[in-house]
């Protein structure tokens, strides 16, 4: 799907990538939020996509509930596409 509206905008157009960690899980879980930020890194285009970790399910939550510290470290841009193994 983000392939397909990456090539729609033709490379100019942003894109905010949301999470929700549904009914079972606290979206505040550190687990969970390990999780997100693996998803972002795997699917992100590192200059057009920008994180939103549990914005679309809790928008008016406390700022804990949408922040890790592991985004603070810099993993480096991306060598190649992501694939399934």
């Amino acid at each position: 799907m983000l392939r397909r509206r990456r090539e729609l905008s033709a490379g100019r157009g942003y894109e905010i990538l949301d999470s929700y960690a549904g009914p079972k899980f606290d979206a505040a879980d550190p687990r969970v939020m390990q999780a997100t930020l693996a998803m972002y890194y795997l699917v992100a285009d590192p200059d057009r996509s920008f994180l939103m970790i549990n914005g679309g399910s809790e928008p008016s939550s406390a700022w804990s509930r949408h922040w890790t510290d592991a985004i603070r470290y810099n993993v480096g841009r991306p060598t190649g596409e992501a694939t399934v193994f």
